[in-house]
């Protein structure tokens, strides 16, 4: 018998899948599935994922998004999802690191280089827009996911303990900018670095990015300029 040459057992090979399959679409549909997932490297898989769970996230919400919802958008198998990156719960986590941070993930909050950029800045009013520009981009990416987590939080105990993570950090954000910003001049009537910090964390916040963009329709760039100006009014003496 001659020999089969390599090419002549792969599509031996590829004729015995398809005979094994007996053509049935469903069963034809999971075997070129499975073919489609070995395409994406080891080391690829992670980033697959994560942006598979955001966008899932985000549009369905915590609860509604399974393990086997990520890993059929990621083009992965189901184990894989808990090998490269864990379980729903550290999912869900990362997902808000990678949205909160950007192109930082994983650095711990007081050194985030956009956030080190504005505490540097020597002019009140410069210093807030900065902090406005910075949190807009921050919810652009993270609106909905911030909502997924918030009402999550009500039912689920990983959940809550993600959202209480994740609210402490930008609630600590805001208060790393009042401080620095009282430290530069004194502030506008009553307030102080502790109440400058609980209006920043108010007027910028993810829930006033839904409010305006996702649901009174404003552009972006709108809402960065309404909540740069309108913190500079409340807190700045000569705005």
């Amino acid at each position: 018998m001659t020999p089969l040459t390599e090419v002549g057992t792969s599509a031996l090979l590829d004729s015995q899948s398809n005979t094994d399959v007996g053509g049935r679409p469903e069963i034809m549909a999971t075997h070129q599935k499975r073919r489609r997932r070995s395409s994406i490297r080891r080391g690829e898989a992670a980033g697959a994922i994560l942006d598979a769970a955001s966008e899932l996230f985000a549009k369905k919400g915590y609860a509604a998004t399974s393990i086997l919802d990520i890993a059929a958008a990621a083009g992965v198998a189901r184990p894989t999802v808990f090998t490269a990156v864990g379980a729903k719960p550290v999912i869900f986590r990362a997902v808000l690191e990678v949205a909160v941070a950007g192109e930082a993930p994983g650095v711990p909050v007081a050194e985030l280089p956009w956030l080190r950029e504005v505490l540097l800045e020597s002019d009140q009013e410069r210093m807030l827009r900065m902090y406005a520009h910075n949190i807009r981009l921050i919810g652009e990416r993270i609106s909905d996911l911030y909502w997924a987590a918030e009402c999550g939080a009500g039912s689920d105990e990983d959940v809550r303990e993600v959202f209480r993570v994740v609210e402490g950090d930008r609630l600590a954000v805001g208060r790393y900018v009042a401080a620095a910003l009282a430290a530069l001049a004194p502030l506008r009537g009553p307030y102080d670095a502790t109440s400058a910090a609980d209006v920043l964390n108010t007027v910028v916040s993810p829930a006033s990015w839904r409010a305006l963009v996702r649901g009174a329709g404003w552009t972006p760039d709108r809402f960065e300029e309404w909540t740069g100006e309108s913190v500079c009014r409340l807190l700045l003496i000569d705005h």
